[in-house]
């Protein structure tokens, strides 16, 4: 996730005090720890928050420019922060009544579009990334780094978020194994960011994630209890 600004913004000072939409709870203590205001609104309303001066920057991906149509608005675009994973979509969840009821082959189907679907989205937006930043520069966006310091001070707030994460999932939800699961993603992503690192097309990846996740699914059992 980079961020797309209606003046520049590439260190500390210039980011106290801004408006920035928000997608997800760790981007939003981000803001705060940085002195912004995180505000949370719906992608549809973007363009016009930003062209209106509500907000003051976006945190999204590049092709949300295109998308979005926020090349009509964004002046700057900052790369490289905040950064982190979104991992909280599931591009091929079933009903479960719905998944009760389908033949053992049907269900292996819907997960080979699974497969298909979880691949297209990532690679999707990975393609359209140059395109997008390139829309934007032919409108007139300016693209800029973020400082040094800035991408310093974003690293070591990710780190020590670590520890907000594990105390409100204790807190507010009674996981008392945080620290641990927060290890098990860790190693699960590099493994994967190592995995994917040789994917040169959408149906390799695809394949990818038939081969290592999908099709290890049984689906006699699964979701049937």
């Amino acid at each position: 996730m980079d961020q797309r600004f209606l003046k520049p913004v590439t260190n500390e000072a210039q980011l106290a005090g801004k408006r920035l939409r928000v997608a997800g709870s760790h981007w939003s203590r981000w803001s705060k720890h940085f002195g912004a205001t995180p505000v949370s609104m719906t992608i549809n309303d973007l363009l016009e928050a930003l062209s209106q001066g509500v907000l003051d920057c976006t945190i999204s991906s590049a092709p949300e420019l295109v998308n979005l149509r926020l090349t009509e608005a964004v002046t700057d675009i900052t790369m490289a922060v905040p950064g982190g994973v979104y991992a909280a979509a599931s591009a091929a969840s079933v009903n479960r009544d719905v998944w009760r009821e389908l033949t053992h082959d049907q269900r292996r189907a819907m997960l080979r579009a699974g497969a298909r679907l979880s691949a297209a989205v990532p690679y999707g937006y990975l393609e359209k990334e140059k395109d997008a930043l390139a829309a934007a520069e032919k409108e007139g966006a300016a693209r800029h780094e973020a400082a040094a310091s800035l991408e310093q001070a974003s690293a070591a707030f990710a780190e020590q978020d670590l520890d907000t994460i594990v105390t409100y999932y204790r807190e507010n939800h009674g996981v008392e194994r945080g620290e641990a699961l927060l290890a098990t993603f860790h190693d699960l992503l590099e493994k994967w960011v190592k995995r994917v690192g040789d994917v040169d097309s959408l149906d390799a990846l695809e394949q990818l994630y038939w081969d290592e996740i999908f099709s290890r699914v049984d689906v006699s059992s699964y979701g049937m209890q």
